[in-house]
């Protein structure tokens, strides 16, 4: 009987071999346990339902493990537009997330669990997020710039990207929890999240349609940067019903959420009731006097 190949069975993770096929976990969904079936000439995931021939695995994994990209000299206005020369977007992700943890995330308290949790990675001095459906397909992402690079802007999206796509650490925590917290700043969406709750961010700053929240009929607070404060109460206006604002009195050391996480020496749970309570404690405001 013939066998899977072996140069396929040693690039795969959590392989169990049997008598002529080898499950594994699979390589395009957040697989905790092994779903992924192989056999000498096709594959299939028994739980996100990707299938194809094992000829086309082997290539595809020769792609996401053997990419190698030159260093970068010089800062391209858009990495995206390098990066999908070769691969795909959904590729980019996982060649990206291999390199976690991100160390300037890890300085500001975003530990390393949480990026593996929302699948947050690291290439070419970019930070990259993800952006998921409720089915947890990858509709688009978004790179953040990291520590010493010289491109001009903060953030990037691909090519032609809607600007109105949300960032989304969590769906189920959406469709759980009554209260969604929203952000202008990826970032601190991704800090709300450490601390167990609900939340949003835009992946355009302060320049985002209200059309862009209409599945989500739930009380949405908006929590603003410093200086953030009239577009969280003009997005809250326009949200009608479901809109309203959470103002912090911002000490002079931070000026948004992830600051007032890593500057201080609060816990994940100190966070979360400052967040649910709607203002933080005085003993945290005379702190950082």
């Amino acid at each position: 009987m013939s066998s899977v190949p072996d140069e396929l069975v040693e690039r795969l993770e959590d392989v169990h071999q049997y008598n002529g096929y080898i499950s594994c976990r699979c390589m395009f969904h957040d697989d905790h346990k092994p779903s992924m079936f192989v056999y000498p000439d096709k594959f299939w995931c028994a739980a996100c339902g990707k299938h194809g021939s094992t000829s086309w695995l082997l290539r595809k994994l020769d792609t996401l493990h053997f990419v190698k990209y030159p260093k970068q000299e010089v800062d391209y206005h858009n990495p995206f537009s390098k990066w999908l020369r070769d691969n795909e977007l959904e590729d980019i992700i996982y060649i990206a997330h291999k390199n976690i943890p991100v160390q300037y995330l890890q300085d500001r308290k975003i530990s390393r669990q949480v990026q593996q949790e929302l699948k947050l990675g690291y290439i070419d001095n970019w930070i990259t997020f993800p952006l998921l459906d409720e089915y947890h397909h990858v509709i688009g992402a978004v790179a953040r710039k990291g520590e010493g690079s010289k491109a001009q802007s903060k953030y990037i999206l691909p090519s032609g990207q809607s600007p109105n796509l949300l960032y989304v650490p969590s769906w189920e925590r959406i469709q759980n929890q009554d209260k969604v917290f929203v952000t202008f700043g990826i970032i601190d969406a991704v800090t709300i999240y450490a601390c167990g709750l609900a939340a949003i961010s835009t992946t355009t700053g302060k320049k985002v349609n209200p059309q862009a929240f209409d599945k989500i009929r739930k009380q949405l607070v908006i929590v603003p940067d410093l200086g953030e404060e009239q577009a969280g109460l003009q997005l809250a206006s326009r949200l009608g019903w479901r809109g309203s604002t959470l103002q912090f009195r911002f000490p002079d050391k931070a000026k948004d959420i992830n600051d007032l996480m890593w500057k201080s020496n609060y816990s994940l749970q100190e966070m979360r009731e400052c967040l649910c309570n709607g203002k933080m404690p005085q003993k945290l405001l005379q702190d950082w006097c």
